[in-house]
């Protein structure tokens, strides 16, 4: 009787232990499958990061090759797909002189462009004048602005620079705008702009809608002409805007937007972008990098 006892508890003893070893085994395969997994986002992430980097670079060598004549085809934020390595890779380059630059800026230009934006008319002036103290060189608030005084009352740590905006990231911490108002701008706005025209041939649809009284048909045939398929008619014959000769110029550069595509079959796209500066020949390198932004993760690019 005790023998049997003993059998039954050893019996006992081995199943528990079994089990254990068991659950132990089950535990560390899921624990080597999660390390395996995350070795395998991170090397895809080193993967994709590198081929936005070579889309870049695509960009960047196809600007530098570039005649003058073909620039504006080239600069106005058109997609160009490639394929590289068996991965689709895309690349969009946008001459700042189509954006509205945030330190020359008329008024009225970065007034519509709230507007369009989102901004209703009574937020939107108000708006207006905490950029301009923002970038001023005095303590005087606008009408609608603020100054000091107002960024403490509403408790914000961020104070007026009293000088221009040195990035469009800079923008973010001016009363009113919060990253979502931010995100509708941003691909619009600029710090290298050389003067407060824009370059209708390079500008977004959101830039052109801001300049006065242009028509929607007059914009839809600029678009539909700079995503023309013929390269041999690029920057001849472009579409005109009447009435805005004050406001536009077709002077290209020297600063553009560079942006490269990754994009995966079970990912969003990986981008990376640089704002560059292509030089006039004085100095040994043909380009400089003023900005760049990368690791985010969007839908591909729009292509032609």
């Amino acid at each position: 009787m005790g023998t049997n006892r003993q059998t039954g508890m050893a019996l006992v003893l081995v199943l528990w232990f079994v089990s254990l070893l068991s659950i132990l085994a089950l535990g560390f395969s899921r624990s080597v499958r999660t390390e395996v997994q995350i070795a395998h986002n991170l090397l895809e992430d080193m993967r994709d990061r590198h081929l936005a980097e070579a889309a870049v670079q695509m960009g960047i060598h196809e600007l530098l090759k570039s005649d003058q004549d073909d620039l504006p085809s080239l600069v106005s934020g058109v997609s160009k797909g490639f394929l590289f390595d068996g991965r689709q890779l895309s690349y969009a380059i946008q001459d700042e002189r189509g954006k509205v630059d945030l330190n020359q800026a008329p008024d009225e230009l970065l007034l519509n462009l709230l507007q369009i934006a989102g901004v209703e008319d009574s937020q939107a002036s108000g708006i207006l004048d905490a950029i301009a103290d923002w970038r001023d060189d005095n303590d005087l608030r606008r009408l609608n602005g603020a100054e000091l005084a107002e960024y403490e009352e509403a408790g914000l740590k961020a104070v007026p620079s009293n000088k221009p905006f040195v990035s469009t990231d800079e923008l973010q911490q001016v009363i009113g705008i919060d990253t979502e108002l931010y995100n509708r701008l941003k691909p619009n706005i600029t710090v290298h702009g050389f003067n407060e025209q824009i370059n209708p041939q390079s500008a977004p649809r959101n830039v052109l809608e801001a300049l006065p009284e242009v028509s929607t048909a007059e914009i839809d045939e600029i678009i539909a002409a700079r995503e023309s398929d013929n390269d041999e008619d690029a920057g001849q014959d472009f579409p005109g805007i009447t009435g805005v000769d004050n406001w536009i110029s077709l002077e290209t550069g020297p600063i553009f937007s560079v942006k490269g595509i990754a994009t995966s079959s079970s990912r969003a796209a990986y981008a990376r972008e640089l704002t560059i500066w292509i030089t006039d020949g004085t100095y040994e390198k043909p380009y400089f990098v003023l900005d760049s932004r990368t690791g985010t993760r969007e839908p591909e690019l729009e292509q032609e």
